[in-house]
């Protein structure tokens, strides 16, 4: 079914949506051009699996004393930047943001959560803490389009990273920077045209006592020409989390297309 308030949706000044007890979908669209999803509402799923979806041209942030409850899915779309601590919300397994990066944003989840994060036209920086996994899709990156993951609460399960560059010629991607996880996988891809050249940007991975493998693959570089995109490497630095010990996690390191690189390890 697909209940909340009569219609399916939040309403203005109706404080709290609840589903049922089979599978409901709750969806905050805006309403006159405002958002309808603020300060103190109320989500609850019930019972069943149950998804709430916010869809704002604006950015899209946690309202202050908002709360959801039984909520399985939540699919948070936006036309701006999304802002969003979901570490208490109950029953979340999925936490899926698409947002538009001309403004910082951060994402937050619980270790039980899976975080799919998409982002457009990164040009500033970008933060994901927590997850069980968390897998980023990011077009359009420009140097100051940043990610970090993992900074103050790392992954619990794989991270997967695709970032594609902006079509504009000298752009640097961002720098990637992701800490802990199982397995780290990041793929940096040239955006640009023919005759035009882009550079990937800085990657660091910096393992912890579950990572066990890390794999960074750039676009194969070139010289720019008239039928040839150009792209330049950039620089790789992977350290495992016990590198001052004997007990290092990191057992496999995977790179393809690399600037100067640096692995320190002791396995």
């Amino acid at each position: 079914s697909n209940r909340a308030g009569l219609d399916g949706g939040i309403k203005v000044g109706w404080p709290a949506a609840y589903g049922t007890a089979g599978n409901d979908t709750i969806t905050a669209g805006d309403i006159a051009g405002a958002a309808v999803w603020t300060t103190g509402d109320s989500i609850n799923g019930g019972d069943g699996t149950d998804t709430f979806n916010v869809i704002s041209n604006a950015a899209v942030s946690t309202p202050t004393a908002a709360t959801v409850t039984n909520i399985e899915t939540a699919n948070l779309t936006s036309g701006a930047a999304v802002n969003v601590n979901a570490t208490s919300w109950t029953g979340l397994t999925a936490l899926n943001t698409t947002g538009v990066g001309s403004a910082t944003q951060g994402i937050t989840a619980a270790s039980t959560t899976a975080i799919s994060a998409t982002s457009s036209a990164l040009a500033a920086a970008q933060t994901i803490n927590g997850g069980s996994t968390v897998t980023v899709t990011n077009t359009g990156v420009t140097a100051a389009g940043t990610l970090a993951v993992g900074a103050s609460l790392a992954a619990a399960g794989a991270v997967s990273v695709t970032s594609t560059s902006s079509t504009v010629d000298t752009t640097v991607q961002g720098t990637i920077a992701v800490t802990g996880g199982t397995t780290v996988s990041i793929s940096q891809v040239a955006g640009n045209a023919v005759n035009t050249t882009t550079t990937a940007g800085a990657v660091t991975v910096t393992g912890n006592s579950s990572t066990t493998a890390v794999t960074v693959t750039n676009s194969t570089p070139a010289t720019a020409a008239a039928a040839v995109v150009g792209r330049a490497n950039g620089t790789v630095t992977i350290t495992d989390g016990n590198a001052v010990t004997a007990s290092d996690t990191i057992t496999s390191v995977t790179l393809t297309n690399y600037g100067n690189s640096t692995v320190a390890s002791n396995v």
